[in-house]
């Protein structure tokens, strides 16, 4: 008697166990799962191939997050030129800009120097108290108003507002995605499969006057197509490891 051929299911990875469900329900259908008595198990399959759609959403890098990169590389490059001018314009050591350099440069020295040697969080921190401070000491803004990086300043608070605006409507976007326990769908999906293929075993001798032998024969095709699936994937897996334990063994 013929019956429908083990494979490791639980091998399977995400799109193949997608792949296998709509395959199975396909197969299924043609071969009148209500005559074969099989219409309940056949129901839940069909409730599985709904969820399994969803294994194939993969959001992959946010469309706002190149915007949100380049801003905050613009961020960066603003910090270092006012770092920059304030030690170059230390450095020519002029008398007329001692007294506003005393004024403006402990701020700048402070907060915006290596930025890029920090996580972006403390970036922001580190922008986000200088341009308050500045706000807030109007008299350390003239001194770097004279010194000629009032647009540099100007600049970083609109770059630093356009970062925080896209961060946050990126925020949201991600927050509405649809909340997916892929490894739930995949687990349920595939004790649905064995359970409908158990079926089908045990009915061919429990309803002998009915022919499931077809269906059985289009079931282990496929079945013998993803077996392949993953005895392919294993070897390779196996000849990249001992590939890299030679590698180290050089």
């Amino acid at each position: 008697m013929n019956k429908i051929q083990k494979i490791a299911l639980s091998k399977l990875h995400k799109l193949e166990v997608r792949d296998l469900v709509e395959d199975v329900v396909k197969i299924v259908a043609k071969h009148n799962p209500d005559a074969l008595h099989l219409q309940s198990t056949f129901g839940y399959l069909l409730a599985q191939e709904t969820k399994v759609a969803y294994l194939e959403v993969a959001y992959g890098r946010h469309q706002l997050t190149k915007t949100l990169d380049e801003l905050h590389e613009s961020r960066l490059q603003l910090a270092s030129t006012i770092s920059t001018q304030i030690r170059t314009i230390t450095m020519a050591n002029l008398e007329v800009n001692r007294p506003w350099l005393e004024k403006a440069s402990p701020t700048v020295n402070i907060y915006l120097p290596y930025l890029r040697h920090n996580n972006r969080i403390i970036i922001s921190s580190n922008i986000k108290v200088f341009l308050r401070h500045l706000k807030e000491n109007p008299d350390e803004l003239n001194a770097l108003t004279f010194l000629g990086l009032k647009m540099y300043i100007d600049a970083l608070k609109e770059t630093n507002d356009k970062y925080h605006k896209v961060y946050s409507q990126r925020r949201v976007s991600i927050s509405k995605r649809p909340k997916i326990d892929c490894r739930a769908i995949e687990r349920d999906a595939l004790n649905v499969v064995q359970i409908l293929f158990d079926q089908i075993n045990y009915f061919q001798s429990e309803y002998k006057e009915l022919n499931y032998e077809l269906l059985i024969n289009e079931l282990n095709v496929l079945l013998s197509e993803f077996s392949f699936i993953i005895k392919t994937r294993a070897t390779t897996n196996k000849k990249k490891k001992e590939k890299g334990k030679q590698i180290d063994f050089l």
